[in-house]
This record gives C-alpha cells, structure tokens and sequence, in this order.
C-alpha cells in the first residue's frame, strides 16, 4: 500500500515539476517558521526559570513614549528599587538593573551627528 502510495507521489512530482517545487518550499517555509515560533516560546517562557523561586520574580520595565518613539528596557531609575521595597511591603527584595551599554547608547542617540543621521 504505501509503495503505491510513494510510486504515485513520484510520478505527480516528475509530471508536474513547477507546481511540485511550489509545494515542498511553501512546506519547507511553513515547518521553518514553525520552528523558529515554538522555539521563541521556548525562550520567552523560560525567562528566569533557573531560579528556586522563579514564580516570585518580577521585572519592572521603564517605557518611553515620544517624538515617533515607543521603546521599553530594562534598566531602572537610580531610586526605584528602594521606593518600591518601601511602598510595598509584599517586596522582599528588590535591585536595580543598569546596563553600561544603554547609557552609552542613550549618549550617542542624543549627539547632534547620530540626530542628523536619522
């Protein structure tokens, strides 16, 4: 049964050689892209999953909306983490992220070349 099942496939496949080709990429397109989702779930849901408590972690993300711009990071103002350990005694512990990278970024967005570049 499935030798003449494959027999029958072939001989579609050698006949109509274009339409066949269009099949097996748009399949090969479509498995590709399945991949890459499933493991871009993957990574997103394993976030912090490395921790005994990894449940209780939250991260507070700073978003900046303005001039044609919406972006969001990581890093924190200087005081968050105090504040929000003070404000709210649910919070066990809090740190602050600082990314030496983002400042140096944000000081070569805001130069006069970079801004005449954009």
């Amino acid at each position: 049964m499935i030798k003449n099942i494959l027999k029958t496939t072939l001989r579609y496949f050698l006949r109509n050689k274009f339409f066949s080709a269009i099949n097996v990429m748009g399949l090969a397109i479509g498995i590709a892209t399945s991949i890459l989702i499933f493991l871009f779930v993957l990574d997103e849901l394993s976030y912090d999953r490395h921790f005994s408590s990894a449940e209780n972690i939250y991260r507070l993300e700073p978003r900046y909306i303005g001039h044609g711009e919406d972006a969001h990071w990581a890093a924190t103002q200087g005081d968050l983490a105090p504040r929000v350990k003070s404000m709210f005694p649910e919070v066990e512990d809090a740190i602050k992220l600082h990314f030496f990278i983002m400042m140096w970024w944000g000081l070569i967005r805001s130069s006069p070349l970079m801004k005449a570049m954009c």
